[in-house]
């Protein structure tokens, strides 16, 4: 799965892969807007080269209870690569420039 920013907007895309986990950033969006899209919207922000993606802001676009599972499985994961805070509040993903 991964982020992406449609016409402003930060939306998730792709998911239910739940084996891949990035933040796409717009060659034509600069990387201090795209910070600001991400910050604003509570999906997360931007440290150097990755995001810190809300935990908060990808469980409301949970379609139903199982992707919920699937979503908690995959932070344990991230968890255990040190790819979390302790709380578990962000997940860290890398950024792709497409």
């Amino acid at each position: 799965m991964h982020l992406e920013l449609d016409r402003g907007q930060v939306v998730l895309a792709d998911a239910r892969t739940f084996d891949s986990f990035h933040v796409v950033r717009p060659s034509d969006v600069p990387p201090e807007p795209f910070a600001a899209a991400l910050q604003e919207q509570g999906a997360g922000r931007l440290v150097e080269d990755h995001v810190q993606v809300s935990t908060a802001w990808l469980r409301a676009q949970a379609p139903d209870d199982a992707w919920l599972s699937k979503l908690d499985a995959m932070v344990d994961y991230a968890f255990g690569k040190g790819w979390t805070d302790e709380e578990r509040t962000w997940v860290r993903a890398h950024v792709v420039t497409d």
